[in-house]
C-alpha cells in the first residue's frame, strides 16, 4: 500500500513540475498560490487583467475580502483527484471558470496550486440570451397550436353545418323535383284521357327536364359536400342528334316570345359519341342562352357534323 502511494505521489510530483515548467509558455492569465492562498507567482496577463501581485491573498484580490476560503476548497489530498473546475464570480463583476490544479510534493503533501482562469462572462450571456429565446420560441409555438387547435375545431363545426345544410337543401330541392316528375309520369298513363302527339312529347320533356335536374343537383351536391374543386362527368354512349333536339325542344319557346327562331342542322349517320349527357345538354343550353341573349332578328341554329374522327357542335 505504502508503494502504490509513493507511486501516486511520485506521479502527482512530475505532474506538477511540468505544470510549473509551462507556466511562463501559456499566454493566458494563470497564477500560482501556497497553501495559505498567498499568491506566490503571477504572469503578466493574469496581473493585467485582475491587478493581481505577488504576495497578496488570491481570495481577497480577486475573489473579494468577504469570501470565506471554505466556500471553494482549491486543495486537495493526494489521495483525491487533484484537478479541479470551479465557477466564481470576480471582484470585477464577472463569472470565471476556474482550471485548478493542486501541485504535490514528493511527500504527497498539497503545498502550492496552480489556477486557470476562463472569463465565461460573455458565454453566460450568450448562453441566457439563447435560453430567453428558446422559451420565448416555445411560448409562441404553444400559443401557434392553441390557436390551430382552435381553428381546427371552428372548421369542424363549419362541416357540421355545410353537412346540415347540404342535406337540407337536397331534401328540400329534389321533394318538389320529384313531384314534377311523378305528375309527368302520371300524365303519360292517359289515365283521365288520351293525349295528342304534342302534349305527349311536352310532358315527356318535362319528365326528362325534371330527372336531368335532378342528376345534376346530385353532381352538384356530392361536389360540394366532399369538397371537391374538379367535377368528374359519367360518359356514356349517347346519339348527338337527340340531346340537341331536346335542348332545342326546351328553348324553343323561350326564341319564339323574342321573335326569332329555332332550328336544328345535324349531318345525318352520326356515331354514337362517347360523352356525359348532362353535361353536354347543359353546354349547350348554356350556347344557346346567349345565343338568344345577343340574338335581335333572324335565327339560331344549333348543329352538329362529323370533323374527322370526332362529332363537332355548334351554335
Amino acid at each position: 500500500m505504502d508503494n502504490k502511494k509513493a507511486e501516486i505521489h511520485e506521479q502527482h510530483y512530475q505532474f506538477s513540475n511540468a505544470l510549473l515548467e509551462g507556466i511562463n509558455k501559456i499566454k493566458i492569465e494563470i497564477c500560482l498560490i501556497d497553501e495559505n492562498y498567498n499568491i506566490l507567482y503571477q504572469n503578466v496577463e493574469s496581473q493585467n487583467q485582475f491587478g493581481i501581485h505577488i504576495g497578496e491573498n488570491f481570495y481577497e484580490t480577486f475573489l473579494g475580502k468577504n469570501t470565506p476560503t471554505s466556500k471553494h476548497v482549491i486543495f486537495k489530498s493526494s489521495e483525491e483527484e487533484t484537478i479541479q473546475n470551479i465557477e466564481v464570480r470576480a471582484v470585477n463583476n464577472r463569472e470565471y471558470h476556474l482550471l485548478c490544479s493542486s501541485i504535490i510534493d514528493k511527500s504527497g503533501v498539497c503545498r502550492k496550486a496552480i489556477i486557470l482562469f476562463i472569463d465565461i462572462t460573455d458565454t453566460k450571456i450568450v448562453q441566457d440570451a439563447l435560453d430567453t429565446a428558446y422559451i420565448n420560441y416555445s411560448q409562441e409555438m404553444e400559443y401557434v397550436e392553441k390557436v390551430i387547435k382552435e381553428k381546427q375545431c371552428t372548421i369542424i363545426e363549419l362541416m357540421k353545418k355545410k353537412e346540415e345544410l347540404f342535406s337540407t337543401m337536397s331534401h328540400e330541392i329534389r321533394t318538389p323535383l320529384n313531384s314534377v316528375i311523378s305528375f309527368a309520369e302520371l300524365l303519360l298513363l292517359e289515365i283521365d284521357g288520351p293525349l295528342s302527339k304534342g302534349q305527349k312529347k311536352t310532358i315527356e320533356m318535362i319528365r326528362e327536364s325534371g330527372n336531368d335536374a335532378v342528376q345534376l343537383f346530385e353532381q352538384y351536391f356530392m361536389q360540394g359536400r366532399e369538397s371537391i374543386s374538379k367535377f368528374y362527368p359519367k360518359p356514356n354512349h349517347l346519339d348527338v342528334s337527340e340531346v340537341i333536339s331536346y335542348v332545342a325542344s326546351q328553348l324553343q319557346v323561350k326564341t319564339l316570345k323574342k321573335g326569332i327562331s329555332l332550328k336544328t342542322c345535324v349531318q345525318k349517320n352520326l356515331p354514337l359519341i362517347r360523352c356525359d349527357r348532362i353535361t353536354l345538354k347543359q353546354i349547350l343550353r348554356n350556347l344557346v342562352n346567349n345565343a338568344i341573349k345577343y340574338t335581335f332578328k333572324g335565327e339560331i341554329i344549333i348543329g352538329a357534323k362529323k370533323n374527322g374522327s370526332n362529332i363537332k357542335d355548334r351554335v
